[in-house]
């Protein structure tokens, strides 16, 4: 914990070049461990890019954590050049261990889907173990799944990860992520649940937008039905395809929200723009300020004319 604490307030220091510097020369000199591995993420976060020699090490490692980490850089920072190594991941090892599934879904992220998806879909579905890293691995994977594949196999993933048994608050979290109405009965009733309500009634609202008061007064009580009564006076275009504030899910609100809307609902765009253009350096919301407006200004200037469903 302390460590990750001390290699984020590097990020927040006046001058993000001296830190990089020095980043890169601990980087440079640091054996594969903890240290190595939280100042790896760190880049990613930061867009701050390690020389190859130190991301083949990395990606060649030993080290569980270290290697991890640079399945996970080559992933959000778009390292395509390293697909090889990060299929190599994929393969390597059982596909419950968290290094291979950070492999997984880094392929997912650089856009090599066909051996990552059989792999994301069995994690998907898999039980809750005792690691709180894997789960948050099958959490990402079957988020992954829900917010990139066509609305029918979307909705077969979430299906099949439900029957499966999977975890309540990994269900929620890839309905919210997948943007899609069809989800909203079975949110409706994770309002009754007292440790689900408040993600619940979130991800309703980024579903739907802004909810009738009347439904919101009575959110341990209201029923699919309430929900769906007050969607049909709305008159909204129905469930076949993807939603964003009660709007048809596009481009322009994605980047509304990313520009003015709260964190979490940013959080949330910037994962759809990850899913929707592989490759692509990923938007960190929780980096400083004019970090985030030059990164969004790249990536508006980089889709902008470029339609997405």
């Amino acid at each position: 914990m302390h460590l990750h604490a001390t290699c984020e307030t590097l990020r927040w220091l006046p001058d993000p070049s001296a830190a990089y510097r020095v980043v890169r020369q601990l980087l440079a000199s640091s054996a594969p461990d903890p240290t190595a591995s939280a100042l790896l993420q760190l880049c990613a976060r930061q867009r701050w890019e390690v020389s190859d020699e130190t991301l083949g090490r990395a990606l060649s490692s030993a080290e569980p954590g270290f290697r991890m980490a640079a399945f996970a850089y080559c992933g959000s920072f778009g390292r395509h050049d390293c697909i090889a190594q990060v299929l190599d991941g994929v393969t390597a090892t059982a596909a419950a261990e968290p290094g291979t599934m950070a492999a997984v879904c880094s392929a997912w992220r650089l856009g090599e889907r066909r051996v990552s998806e059989p792999v994301l879909r069995r994690a998907a579905a898999g039980p809750r173990g005792p690691d709180p890293d894997a789960e948050a691995l099958r959490q990402c994977a079957l988020s992954d799944l829900c917010a990139t594949l066509p609305l029918t196999a979307s909705r077969e993933a979430w299906q099949a990860a439900l029957l499966a048994g999977a975890p309540r608050t990994r269900l929620l979290a890839a309905a919210e992520a997948a943007n899609d109405p069809f989800h909203v009965p079975w949110l409706i009733e994770q309002l009754a649940e007292v440790t689900l309500a408040d993600d619940a009634l979130s991800a309703l609202h980024w579903i739907l937008g802004d909810l009738d008061a009347a439904v919101e007064a009575r959110a341990g009580q209201a029923t699919a039905g309430d929900v769906r009564a007050w969607i049909e006076r709305q008159r909204w275009p129905g469930t076949n395809m993807r939603w964003l504030g009660g709007q048809p899910l596009g481009q322009a609100g994605v980047f509304d929200t990313l520009l003015h809307g709260p964190l979490r609902f940013r959080h949330h765009a910037a994962r759809y723009l990850a899913m929707v253009s592989p490759g692509s350096p990923d938007l960190d919301m929780d980096a400083p300020a004019p970090s985030q407006l030059q990164w969004l200004y790249e990536a508006e200037s980089e889709l902008e004319g470029e339609p997405h469903d």
